[in-house]
């Protein structure tokens, strides 16, 4: 009995040992795999299927100065209320999406966005525009199939669920499905940090996500 009494009397020191000591192994982690707001770039996008890692490391080989670090993530909009997607610098969203969450997103600067539609494919809706304002440029096409980063962004998603590259090379599963086919666009984040005057990193990562094939 008194073993047992001794027990219960220091279960609570026990289980205060592995809380904390749990919370500091992820502390450790967090500091090795992550980093502060100002040093890193946050894409989130709603697509089919990501590959995250890979699409990060792709972006990582085109990072400005002071930027160590891109994280990229798949997201759904019922996750606007989680802080870590509110301070995202870059969404991929679909064109239907833009207006109805434009609370999300701030306006494209106004030369980038140009610059964009100068060099681009032309296309009239190349710029998504709000009352005259840009806040998008298009990274998918579905009309055409063509799209930015397709080596590592899934775009269009057929009516049973099965995920389509949108190219020649999708499995027959696919094929043999209908598509939901949808343009989409890259926007920037209203509390991003690196769309300033200052800092313009999360302009470079989206020129180098355009970039991609």
């Amino acid at each position: 009995m008194r073993r047992i009494r001794r027990f219960f009397s220091s279960a609570p020191k026990y289980l205060l040992w592995i809380v904390l000591s749990t919370m500091f192994w992820m502390w450790i982690f967090t500091i090795v795999t992550d980093t502060s707001a100002e040093k890193k770039v946050t894409l989130f996008a709603d697509v089919p299927a990501l590959a995250d890692p890979q699409l990060a490391g792709a972006l990582e080989e085109s990072m400005p100065e002071g930027i160590r670090m891109v994280k990229a993530h798949s997201f759904s909009y019922l996750m606007f209320d989680d802080l870590s997607l509110n301070a995202a610098d870059i969404y991929i969203v679909k064109s239907q999406d833009i207006v109805k969450y434009a609370q999300y997103f701030q306006p494209a600067d106004q030369d980038w966005a140009k610059a964009k539609a100068d060099t681009l494919q032309p296309s009239e809706d190349i710029i998504y525009a709000i009352d005259g304002v840009p806040y998008g440029v298009k990274v998918y096409d579905a009309d055409t199939g063509e799209g930015a980063a397709k080596g590592f962004v899934m775009y269009v998603e057929t009516a049973s669920g099965a995920v389509s590259s949108g190219s020649a090379a999708d499995d027959n599963a696919a094929d043999s499905m209908e598509p939901v086919l949808t343009d989409y666009y890259l926007c920037f984040g209203i509390n991003s940090i690196h769309c300033g005057l200052r800092d313009t990193a999360a302009y470079d990562i989206a020129d180098a996500y355009l970039a991609l094939p």
